[in-house]
């Protein structure tokens, strides 16, 4: 055996070992390493597909995985194992040969390139069998595996983005060593669960629940208004001075008065019989339903004069968004909008100075794992491979892991969607024990065999139990609600799974507000003080409200939220939040991203918009103006982070 062929044998045993493999005799692993498969191995992986001879051992275990193979490696697995590749490399030439000229059909003509031909560009992923169909279409950008799509420091107050040199942004592996953070999920609420049956929902119920919710929002707005003008005694407050002065939607309204209220999509009469959820929010159809209280009966509303008042400069409205205007209504059915205030940003969650002892290394995965075009969980083991690399302290999962809205999830017939989630979670739970990295596993209404409601309940875990094996894997793993706020030591964490930033998106509606729009969907998120806080939901989406109540709803800001979403991922500083969209660990067809940080203490104060922070003066609330004493002016940085989101 050469010194090559040792060299690989023994990363061979490494790479197995950590997958909890094992072969029965040195002689299966020599039998990888015959001289046709290592020539395979060395020139069409390392030299064509620039892949990491690890790539081996991830084949390996998915086609384990497929064909439900013992732990144990056999001459008989290693023997099934090489002819199942030498079927696909066949089958890769056969497709090459139709597809491409005659004079790079073979692949050792493909390999050399001739010196009339262009250079050859180097490929970094997995590319699937049809790759060589799209070659020529050089509109689409080449995704790179370890790219940093962008970067955020807190120290250097900047977010660089895909487009701009992010190498000094880099964060380096984390620092091995025996420390376990405590994992705690946060209670949102003090209510008692009382949730029988999920999706029961009376109408009585979930009007009660929503018009607790605004009523308790637009004290906070009333409140910030008053704190704000009792330290500056030469700003008059009308609401000081007439707290009994919000007016119901409807009333008859000659001079400007304060109106308190969600706005919502009001059908038209063109629309006919149009469902109001179906209706989506437009400057034109734009209305206001105001407080029960405040109307002294049912429910009050007015359409909003918004594009024809020339005293609203700017505004940035979402269907759900509660509140207070101060607006003339001189017919009782339309409200001209002189000012426009949102609510303020919630306090930060408490925590112990004492407790900073080290830095939080913490990784964040949001599935699905699986590409649509394949049900291989290859994006899974490219996420896995990238964690043994980076070693974080602890790995947050998001689900689904069994994504019931794949293609092809109906024609899975070996065993129930429940036993393969289990399967899954059991090689990412096993991964992480034999690294040391605690695991936090996020549920997900789109899991297959979960219950399809949202808040999303977690999972019954007495599986985990069974053996003592399975035991020592699932020693430090939390499962935890989605969403939910979670604690990891002194470190407060919001998560929700649900693509809130992209409905929110789709429809908002806004005028002349400047700075970043993705900034000012978090901030809409941070301020309503809820995880989900569009009404009526995505047409998709099935909202609890009786548990939305309970577990959707936030009494302080956290340290840093959590938002996956379809949209561009990103980090961004949004008033000392650090606001993160991770992505998915799985596009369509390919390796998506996920998102590393590193939560460290802030010895001394740092202002949010401390005038250095670029993004956070582009991102000031458009629509009020920072008053002395408020909390939106007053609010500081109590973390420092450093993050980045690397393609897979």
């Amino acid at each position: 055996m050469s010194a090559l062929d040792s060299v690989i044998q023994e990363d061979l045993k490494d790479d197995l070992g950590a997958f909890g493999l094992k072969a029965r005799n040195d002689e299966c692993l020599s039998l990888c390493l015959p001289n046709n498969f290592l020539t395979f191995l060395v020139v069409e992986l390392l030299h064509r597909y620039n892949l990491p001879s690890t790539s081996l051992v991830e084949k390996y275990v998915a086609f384990r995985q497929n064909r439900g193979l013992a732990d144990e490696i056999s001459s008989a697995d290693i023997l099934l194992f090489e002819k199942e590749h030498s079927q696909e490399v066949d089958t890769r030439s056969q497709l090459m040969s139709s597809y491409m000229p005659g004079a790079i059909a073979s692949l050792g003509e493909n390999l050399h390139t001739s010196p009339a031909s262009p250079k050859p560009r180097k490929s970094t992923g997995f590319p699937p069998v049809s790759n060589v169909s799209v070659v020529t279409n050089t509109s689409t950008p080449e995704r790179k595996a370890g790219r940093i799509i962008c970067s955020y420091s807190s120290r250097l107050n900047i977010s660089v983005s895909q487009t701009q040199d992010s190498q000094h942004c880099r964060i380096e592996p984390a620092a091995r060593h025996d420390y376990t953070w405590n994992l705690e999920e946060i209670s949102s609420s003090l209510i008692q669960p009382s949730v029988d049956r999920f999706m029961y929902q009376r109408p009585l119920a979930k009007s009660e629940g929503l018009f607790s919710y605004f009523i308790l929002v637009y004290s906070f707005i009333l409140l910030d208004c008053l704190e704000g003008s009792d330290t500056n005694m030469n700003v008059p407050s009308p609401l000081k001075a007439n707290k009994q002065l919000l007016r119901p939607a409807n009333a008859r309204l000659q001079t400007p008065s304060f109106v308190a209220g969600r706005v919502a999509a009001c059908p038209t009469s063109s629309m006919g019989e149009t469902q109001p959820s179906s209706v989506r929010l437009h400057p034109s159809n734009a209305c206001l339903i105001g407080a029960r209280r405040t109307g002294g009966g049912e429910f009050s509303s007015a359409m909003l004069e918004l594009s024809s008042s020339a005293d609203l400069t700017s505004f940035s409205l979402y269907p759900g968004q509660p509140v207070v205007l101060r607006a003339t209504n001189p017919t009782g059915r339309s409200l001209k909008v002189f000012d426009l205030f949102p609510p303020p940003f919630l306090p930060f969650a408490s925590y112990d100075k004492t407790a900073f002892e080290h830095d939080l290394h913490v990784s964040i995965a949001c599935g699905p794992f699986t590409t649509n075009s394949s049900d291989k969980n290859t994006p899974l083991l490219a996420l896995l491979h990238d964690i043994k690399a980076n070693r974080p302290s602890v790995l947050i999962l998001i689900g689904p892991l069994v994504d019931s809205a794949h293609p092809n999830l109906s024609e899975y017939t070996d065993t129930t969607y429940e036993e393969l989630y289990q399967s899954l979670l059991n090689t990412v739970a096993e991964w992480c024990c034999l690294l040391g990295i605690q695991l936090v596993v996020v549920s997900s209404w789109r899991e297959a065999h979960g219950d399809p409601v949202y808040p999303t309940p977690p999972p019954s875990i007495a599986w985990t139990r069974q053996t003592p094996e399975l035991a020592l894997w699932y020693k430090h793993v939390l499962f935890v609600w989605d969403p939910c706020m979670l604690r990891i030591g002194p470190f407060v964490l919001g998560i929700s799974s649900p693509d809130v930033l992209f409905q929110m998106s789709s429809e908002e509606i806004s005028a002349h507000c400047s700075g970043d729009r993705l900034a000012r969907l978090c901030r809409h998120i941070l301020t309503s003080g809820s995880f989900y806080p569009v009404h009526p939901p995505a047409e998709g989406l099935p909202l609890d409200y009786p548990l939305w109540q309970e577990h959707a709803l936030f009494s302080s800001s956290p340290h840093c939220l959590i938002l996956p979403s379809r949209l561009r991922p990103f980090i961004k500083n949004v008033e000392g939040v650090v606001c993160v969209n991770p992505g998915f660990v799985s596009r369509t067809a390919g390796n998506g991203s996920y998102a590393r940080l590193v939560l460290s203490h802030c010895s001394t104060d740092v202002t949010a918009d401390d005038g250095s922070n670029m993004d956070a003066i582009e991102d000031a609330p458009p629509t009020v103006e920072p008053r002395a004493g408020s909390m939106i002016s007053t609010r500081q940085q109590p973390i420092i982070a450093e993050g980045e989101i690397v393609q897979l």
